[in-house]
């Protein structure tokens, strides 16, 4: 057997690498047409089909829907001066992501426009449109696709204002039609589009065009909320803005006229003339921090939430202290004064004050508890629980360091669960968590200086009485728990640890439990690091 017979037959050999080897070295027609029409191998059919001098049977690989891609791509390479051919396979077989793989074969305008206008994938028929820069081309587009979003994608890359005009008046497509408004500069024509046409969405296009504030201004007025949304996104004068604000029939439209007002004076307009609250609150928000502007025109307002507005603006104490004072609703008075701290500004308002629900909450911002403890069980349940419901986080702290007895010590402990724990406080799905020694509420941190580090509440040695548990850790790092047997000096405890006695600083403990508590979590918490 000669040298030639052994080569000959590697295009038979069971590795598709050497048969995709041998291909190359091979001359016979009727050898590549068998390789490229049977051969189990897709790179080796690739091989062959772009060696094949049978442009019928390059054409009928390439044309071949169910062939491996990188098959029909070696045969279209072969096919490169048959424009038909391969517009048939664009029309007919390619998706996009085959059409970009073999772009360069469809780099012809002329062809590119015949894809866009005859592709049966949409997607195909789009990716070739965006390739034509050819003004006449894209026209051609525009008249002849059937489908609206190639006709659409075309239309937005016109320049001739003149089929532009016709194509915004006419079409039967309404997304050709805005997309020919968005090109349009003519504003004659935009004007009457915007005034006549029936369509709302191609009225709404054309008004975005528009510059003059007089037809800006009509197109405010008009039916649909569409229109009238497209014009506030347009008009700079404040004089028309405050009018929408005010007039509108549509919350969408006035809320975004407002949110576009600028100057107090037309902001005020609002404020005096909306009948809406939420407009009138979005305005006040909008005003600059003139107090004595806010003060005179913001308080009278019925809405309590536009007199919160108002409030956030309010920058010195004795305007704050006024509200504080004088607004007819708790709960403002009660925002008011938790931004007031200076004792000065307190005690002025302490010795204004006859309200007594005021005055003790007063006096707890200036460290006396006592008048609010006394207080507290004298209301009924639902003002015991708006009240400690308004309380902000200072006062909750030295209420919960100060008040031990039941009637105020429940009442405040399930109110700051739910105002301050709820909101700061995050619960582990495996309970793998530390409590804060205060509010007793499970947090995701450990205390760190004896704070807790979600609520902000200092731990005081009282807290933790003889007979509690509680885990901690040394200074050296080593985690355990004991029981607490009395206090030392002001930041120790003397603690059973084991079988020892020792003196256990407070800033180390991380969790206090009571023996009960004790008895439910110790089977499932730190079992496997802490010592007892």
């Amino acid at each position: 057997m000669g040298i030639t017979d052994l080569f000959k037959a590697r295009w038979k050999h069971p590795d598709e690498n050497v048969r995709a080897e041998a291909v190359a070295k091979i001359d016979k027609e009727e050898i590549l047409e068998e390789l490229a029409l049977h051969d189990i191998s897709p790179s080796v059919r690739a091989a062959a089909a772009g060696k094949i001098k049978n442009l019928e049977q390059v054409k009928t690989i390439a044309q071949n829907n169910q062939e491996d891609f990188v098959v029909r791509k070696a045969a279209m390479q072969q096919l490169e001066d048959d424009p038909e051919t391969l517009l048939q396979i664009a029309v007919y077989i390619l998706d996009r992501e085959s059409f970009c793989q073999v772009a360069n074969l469809y780099s012809n305008q002329e062809m590119l426009a015949r894809v866009a206008i005859y592709a049966q994938n949409e997607e195909v028929a789009l990716e070739a449109s965006s390739r034509i820069i050819n003004q006449k081309l894209l026209e051609q587009i525009v008249f002849y696709s059937q489908v609206p979003n190639i006709r659409a994608d075309a239309a937005a890359r016109l320049h001739d204002q003149k089929i532009l005009a016709g194509l915004a008046r006419e079409d039967k497509e309404c997304s050709v039609r805005l997309k020919a408004v968005e090109k349009l500069t003519d504003m004659d024509v935009l004007s009457e589009i915007a005034a006549k046409d029936a369509i709302p969405e191609i009225r709404a296009g054309a008004v975005l065009r528009l510059r003059d504030p007089e037809q800006l201004a009509k197109a405010a007025t008009d039916p649909e909320k569409v229109v009238r949304r497209a014009a506030v996104k347009k008009i700079t004068d404040p004089v028309t803005l405050a009018w929408i604000a005010v007039n509108d029939t549509s919350k969408t439209v006035q809320t975004e006229a407002v949110e576009k007002l600028i100057g107090d004076e037309h902001l005020l307009q609002v404020v005096k003339e909306s009948y809406d609250p939420e407009i009138r609150c979005i305005a006040v928000s909008r005003m600059s921090n003139n107090e004595e502007l806010i003060t005179a025109n913001v308080f009278s307002d019925p809405d309590i939430e536009v007199r919160k507005a108002g409030l956030m603006h309010l920058r010195t104490p004795e305007a704050i202290a006024n509200v504080a004072l004088t607004d007819p609703d708790l709960s403002l008075r009660f925002m008011a004064l938790n931004r007031l701290e200076e004792p000065e500004t307190l005690g002025a308002i302490r010795k204004s004050c006859d309200d007594p629900i005021m005055l003790a909450v007063i006096n707890i911002k200036l460290g006396d508890c006592k008048p609010f403890a006394q207080l507290l069980p004298q209301l009924d349940t639902a003002m015991a629980d708006k009240l400690l419901r308004l309380l902000d986080l200072e006062c909750m702290d030295k209420l919960l360091h100060s008040c031990r007895e039941r009637t105020v010590a429940e009442p405040l402990m399930r109110v700051f669960r739910e105002e301050f724990c709820a909101k700061h406080i995050h619960v582990t799905e495996d309970n793998r968590t530390c409590s804060c020694l205060v509010c007793d509420a499970h947090v995701n941190d450990f205390l760190e200086d004896s704070k807790c580090t979600r609520c902000g509440l200092e731990l005081l040695p009282a807290d933790i009485q003889p007979g509690h548990y509680f885990f901690a850790t040394t200074d050296a790092g080593t985690e355990l728990v004991g029981i607490c047997l009395e206090h030392g000096d002001d930041d120790t405890i003397l603690a059973n640890i084991g079988p020892e006695k020792m003196t256990m600083k407070i800033g180390n403990i991380k969790k206090i439990v009571s023996l009960e508590e004790y008895e439910m979590l110790k089977d499932k918490l730190w079992q496997a690091t802490l010592v007892i």
